[in-house]
């Protein structure tokens, strides 16, 4: 990927740091526990849902200045791009799942 802002081979830098500091220890659980998702959107989702609750200390915060800038900062990460990179070890092609 060669974009004009792009950020060590991600789309940009909230991408890039969200993928190596959060995303990549909830992917590592996820395969640890044989979580499998039916499609790149589905990972998305469930990633952008578990860094809002990382956000949030699990619902320990509500608000705040310091909370509003970590949602505007997670508002440019491109989730789909993590779920991508993670596809292989996550998406199952067991109709059973």
């Amino acid at each position: 990927m060669n974009l004009p802002n792009a950020y060590n081979g991600w789309s940009n830098y909230a991408t890039w740091r969200v993928s190596l500091e959060v995303c990549d220890d909830i992917v590592s659980s996820l395969i640890g526990e044989t979580q499998m998702f039916r499609d790149t959107d589905e990972i998305a989702a469930y990633l952008e849902n578990a860094v809002e609750e990382v956000l949030t200390n699990y619902g320990e915060l509500t608000g705040g200045l310091a909370l509003d800038y970590a949602r505007s900062f997670v508002s440019d990460v491109n989730f789909l791009e993590i779920a991508e990179h993670a596809a292989d070890d996550l998406i199952t092609t067991d109709e059973a799942a």
